[in-house]
């Protein structure tokens, strides 16, 4: 018999992308009656408020101390936990619940990293996560890939009638954007309108690739919420974005993709996830395993990314535009 209501307290603090791709966690406990509720930091927020999986969110600041008695309170029967730092460390010793938490394979992630040895099997993050659970629930893949939820009531500025590609310059590290060069190159050859999306710190280089194009271009780096970025990315044609969380929310919205990826590489299992039939990655071959974990580090000095070159960005497009899929 399915047991019903009780009450799991789902951990995953960072980052945008990673929260997102816990979502087919949440829904699997969703369909099988739990109560959910999740705790990550209060920048994330965004990424899971209109989540309709999820029953309640707890969001921290600094320290799990800032909400640690009103965890205790609601006596969860479980904790899963998709972190599995210190910090989540401790608050399962505090809680002093049963708890299911994820394998982060760190071991063999170094051993591929540094020596190319590599066990990770291709296994995505996705089916990482949903392993945690297995144990709880008998899970078979719904193929509904990941959950993003764009709240209905903001605002319709960002909302236009043309045709357009939306090209996320976001990254987390410099190792993961491509340069202004490339993109340029590539702009010079796109005939539809091109938006870009990304953080305050990206729009130096979208107002540069403005004035540097009479193409129809459009800076929104720095002006969207993650909502009005998600709304912007569900209205265009086609998504165009380094290894980031707008590559997440682009997969999330089912929108085709085309992903760039240099320090960083899809075998380490954070691929757009469910989109075989509408993501193409393009993979810097300067080397052959990835270079960090989280493109801090480049063994050659940002040369990765920037071996990436424009006609293999416009060759993508280009096949997109003549099949309309991949």
């Amino acid at each position: 018999m399915m047991i019903k209501n009780q009450k799991i307290l789902v951990i995953r603090f960072s980052s945008i992308g990673d929260i997102i791709l816990t979502t087919p966690v949440v829904r699997a406990l969703k369909q099988n009656n739990y109560t959910i509720h999740f705790l990550t930091k209060f920048e994330n927020i965004s990424t899971i408020k209109n989540n309709i999986f999820i029953d309640k969110i707890y969001v921290i600041n600094q320290s799990i101390f800032e909400i640690i008695n009103d965890l205790k309170n609601e006596k969860y029967e479980l904790i899963v936990d998709l972190h599995n730092n210190i910090r989540s460390n401790i608050l399962r010793i505090i809680l002093n619940t049963k708890t299911l938490k994820i394998r982060k394979n760190n071991l063999n992630k170094f051993l591929y990293i540094n020596f190319g040895i590599n066990l990770l099997k291709n296994q995505h993050i996705v089916d990482r996560n949903l392993s945690t659970i297995s144990s709880l629930i008998n899970y078979k893949s719904d193929n509904n890939g990941l959950d993003f939820f764009i709240d209905s009531k903001i605002s319709k500025n960002y909302i236009l009638d043309d045709t357009y590609i939306v090209w996320s310059l976001a990254g987390s590290h410099q190792n993961k954007k491509l340069n202004f060069n490339i993109i340029n190159e590539v702009l010079s050859e796109i005939k539809i309108p091109v938006v870009f999306i990304g953080g305050q710190d990206d729009f130096n280089l979208a107002d540069k690739l403005l004035k540097s194009n009479s193409k129809t271009l459009y800076n929104f780096c720095g002006k969207t919420t993650l909502d009005e970025s998600a709304l912007i990315i569900n209205n265009s044609v086609l998504l165009l974005s380094n290894d980031t969380g707008m590559m997440h929310i682009g997969s999330a919205l089912k929108k085709p993709i085309i992903s760039f990826w240099g320090c960083t590489k899809p075998s380490l299992g954070f691929y757009p996830y469910k989109t075989d039939n509408f993501s193409q990655l393009i993979i810097s071959k300067k080397y052959n395993r990835p270079c960090s974990r989280h493109g801090q580090r480049c063994r050659g000095k940002n040369k990765c990314i920037l071996s990436i070159t424009s006609d293999e960005i416009l060759n993508k497009i280009e096949l997109f535009f003549n099949k309309k899929s991949f």
